[in-house]
Parts: structure tokens; sequence; C-alpha cells
């Protein structure tokens, strides 16, 4: 409640971005936003997010802003720190339309900067000291022309900071496309390498969506045309010392016309995830997403990712992050909570498999929102945008994710929109570990009588639970899941330690481990 009431005295007092946590739900705004800010492109580094709004009017129009959030230490409270507002952009640059964070440092793009020419571009990094970001650089592209748009994309890792610019010319031919490194030498940025791929030509626009893991980087280049107009591709670049070298290029299977392949990328050590939003299955356009894996120096296709309850137009695609073994999709075109109100998907591995763990909408969902524009998932924390709120002012969303990303929800949703459930799931209890309450999300594929029982390490059953005959869907919330009060059949408070839970629905039966602390 507290966090509620800093909201509305802040609405009465036209104090600027604030968070509303609502139940498992931390909602970002910014109360001075504006329409057309388009507030919502995020990117997310442990206890620290950036969100972009490439329509912010201060200091000039359309000049664009970027807004960092911290987590207040052992809350789920995101407290605003610092609005960034570059003081030399020009009309029209949107800044903040592309950002990244990594640990102390920030990156966001303004591709229509007309700082050497006319929307050439440029990105500026920004470096933690204490609470305060002060601006570092001005990136420019060492051959920077009109119309290149570089810092379209930008990403950063460690002391290394990449800048897409999928509308530079150079030498392979009209909007070909450049990727550019910079590294931290002494306190200052320096171009170190310039990417263009081995086969690029007109029209590929590589750099369209850059990301960074160690010394690996992908670029997507959506227009590549090698399996139809627009099928796309994206380009796997490695560092050795300061040398780079292209090392793949990756393009799906199925490749086809207007795939878009590309137009998002996300990497995590040896796996890397591509968008496609164009995607066209018995022929609707539902977008899918796809993994590679590396082994050595070669990049197969692990996966396909797809909506369950894919949809014409969804965009299933158009944002894509990866962490280990959880990948998040956002689909803004999928009509989750209202029509185009948009969703995001989470997607776990088990071994070489891929599969969808839930749908991802915010609690109070409206249409147009276009929530999943840009998702970013970092640590314990999934971040998404929804550009489209209130005529494009925008919002975010930031969800703690129950262990292992199993499943990742609006706790307070009640029972969340999954489409058709194709397989009966437990999963890991929340929170974990707890005292002295907890609960069990699962859902089922068929009606089914629900049995949840207790065990403790030496096999002795501890307590069970009944929550009886249930429909189909997901009991993931606190309100619909099985709940545990850590007591046992007597009604006496269980000790410390590990124990174990089973679920049983009909023939299908499942079992998790949880622990007590106290």
């Amino acid at each position: 409640m507290q966090t509620l009431r800093v909201f509305f005295v802040c609405l009465l007092l036209g104090i600027g971005p604030v968070t509303v946590t609502l139940a498992g739900e931390v909602k970002i705004l910014d109360m001075n936003g504006q329409l057309g800010d388009t507030f919502g492109y995020v990117s997310i580094s442990g206890d620290t997010a950036i969100v972009g709004a490439k329509g912010n009017d201060d200091p000039v129009p359309n000049g664009g802003a970027a807004h960092i959030f911290v987590r207040s230490k052992g809350e789920d409270e995101w407290v605003h720190h610092q609005k960034l507002a570059p003081p030399d952009v020009n009309n029209e640059s949107q800044f903040g339309k592309a950002v990244g964070i990594s640990g102390k440092y920030a990156i966001g793009g303004a591709l229509e900067d007309d700082f050497k020419f006319q929307n050439a571009g440029s990105a500026y990094i920004y470096e933690r000291t204490g609470k305060n970001w002060p601006q570092r650089e001005k990136l420019i592209a060492s051959d920077a022309a009109a119309g290149d748009e570089f810092g379209t994309s930008v990403a950063i890792g460690g002391e290394t900071a990449i800048v897409g610019a999928p509308r530079h010319d150079g030498t392979k031919g009209k909007d070909s496309g450049s990727v550019y490194v910079f590294v931290n030498i002494g306190r200052r940025w320096k171009e170190q390498a310039t990417f263009t791929a081995s086969d690029i030509s007109a029209g590929d626009q590589l750099g369209t969506s850059v990301a960074i893991s160690r010394d690996t980087v992908v670029a997507g280049a959506p227009g590549n045309a090698d399996a139809g107009r627009e099928s796309g591709a994206a380009y796997i670049f490695v560092r050795s010392g300061e040398k780079w070298k292209q090392q793949a290029k990756l393009t799906a299977r199925d490749a086809a016309k207007r795939d878009k392949f590309g137009i998002s990328v996300a990497i995590h050590r040896n796996t890397v995830v591509v968008g496609a939003l164009g995607k066209a299955d018995a022929g609707n356009s539902l977008g899918a997403a796809y993994i590679f894996e590396r082994s050595g120096e070669t990049w197969k296709q692990q996966a396909k990712l797809t909506a369950d309850d894919g949809a014409q137009q969804d965009k299933f695609g158009i944002s894509v992050s990866i962490f280990h073994n959880t990948a998040i999709v956002g689909a803004s075109g999928a009509d989750g909570g209202g029509k185009n109100a948009g969703a995001a998907y989470s997607f776990q591995r088990t071994g070489t498999s891929w599969e969808q763990r839930a749908k991802i909408i915010p609690s109070d969902a409206a249409d147009s929102d276009q929530f999943g524009t840009s998702v970013a998932i970092g640590g314990e924390f999934v971040i998404v945008g929804t550009t489209g709120r209130e005529t494009f002012k925008g919002v975010a969303y930031i969800y703690r994710s129950i262990e292992d990303f199993h499943p990742v929800e609006p706790f307070g949703l009640g029972v969340t929109t999954l489409g058709q459930v194709k397989r009966s799931a437990l999963y890991q209890n929340f929170p974990n570990p707890f005292n002295p309450e907890t609960w069990f999300p699962y859902r089922l594929a068929s009606a089914a009588q629900v049995t949840l029982r207790i065990y403790n390490v030496r096999g002795q059953l501890v307590r069970e639970l009944d929550p009886g005959l249930q429909q189909p869907g997901g009991y993931l919330s606190r309100e619909n899941a099985a709940y545990w009060d850590g007591t046992d059949e007597f009604g006496d408070a269980v000790s410390s330690g590990v124990y174990f839970y089973t679920l049983q629905a009909n023939t299908f039966a499942a079992t998790r481990r949880m622990v007590i602390l106290k």
C-alpha cells in the first residue's frame, strides 16, 4: 500500500516517473509523459533497468530520452534514479528507441541525430557514479554519412559497445548496413572495428538489430533476400585479441520471403535467438523465433519457437531476449488482454528441446497497448515495454519470475491466458525458499481430479492438498494455484529443510523439490 500511496501523491503533484507495485508485477511509467513519447524500449541488468522514450520532447521535440530505474534492496519496488536526455540532440533524433545496459554502463541510440550529417545518427554512453549516470561519450561512426541511421540498434557488454547502422551504404550498396564496435580505452570509447558481412548486398540492412555476449556479436539483416524478398539473415562475428572475423551466417531452415528473420536478435554465451515477425505458417503471418546453438565454431538451428495460441498479425518475434535456458519473445500485435494489446511468451530449454512455459500479459491490459514491443531478461527479472499505452505515452512492466522462470506470470491476474494447453505441467513453487507459506503453479491439458502431496526427505507424507476436480487451463497465481501454509496434517508448523511435492492429475504425475528456511 505504501507504493500506491506514493503513486497518488505523485499524481497530484505532477512528479516524474514512479513505480506502481501490483501483486507480483511492477508497473513503471512517466507521470510527466506526453502523447507520443513511446516510453517502453527496455533493457535490464541485475537490479538496474533502462527504459527509452524516443518521442520525448525535452529538451527538443522528439529528441528522445531514457530513464534509469534501480530496484530497492530486498524489495519489489523500482526507484527512478535519473532521466537521460542528451543536451545536444536535434529535433526528431529519437534518442532512446534503442537502449542497452550492462553493469555500470548504459547506452542509447539516436538514429536520426544530425550531428555530422542529416540522419547520420549517434549513440551515447553513460557510466554510473554512485546514484548518478553522467554522459561519458558520444559515439559517431568514423565513416558517417547522411541517412545511415547509426544508433538504430545498440548493445553493451563489459567494456565493449555495439552500434548498428542499417542504412549505411558503404561499398556494398544502398542500405546494405554496417555494425560498429567501440571499446573503452583509458575512459575514452574508441572505434575498434566495423563489420559488413562477406555476402552483404543492397537492401540487407545489416545492423537493424545487434546483441553481444563476451566476444561474440550477432547482427540481424532482415532485408536479406536469399530465400526471397526480406526473408532475412543474421551474422555472427567473434573477437580474438583486437581482431574480429565473421564466424557464421544464420538463416532459418524454412526461410521464405517476408519473414524478416533478423528483425530482432539476442545472445547468451553459445545460444542465439532470432526473431522473424513476418513468418507465415499455414497461410497466416503469425511470426516465429529461432534458436541456434554453437558447438566449436559451428552454429546449428536447435528449435523454432511459436506461440501456442498464435494468430494473424501477432508480430511474434518483434523482440527477443535470452538468459541461460530461458527465452522471452514479444508479440506486440497479439490480442492477449484486448485488441492488439500484445503479449510476451516465456520458453524454457530442457536438454535440446524448448517448450512454451507461459504467456505474459499485464494485469491492466488494454486495446492497442502493443505490450511486447520490447522485452529483456536479466537475472531473475523480466521487463516488457508497452509503447502504445494511452496513445503512445508508453509503460513498462517488470516481473519477478518463478524459479527457473516456470512460468513468468503477473501473479495478480488470476487465470492467465495461455491459449490451448497442450500438455499438463507442474512448475516450481513460489516463493522458494519460503517461510512459512508458498503456492504451487501448474496447468492442466484436460479436466482432472487433482491432488498435491508433500513429502519430507525420508519419503514420509507431510500434507495432502486436494484441489478437487478442475477444468483445463493454467493454475498459476496465488489465488488459484495449490497453496500450503507450512503446516502438517495436524496443523503443526514443519521444520526447516528440504521437502518434495508431487502433483497427481489423472494419469499425469510430476515431482519437484523445495526448501523451507526459518
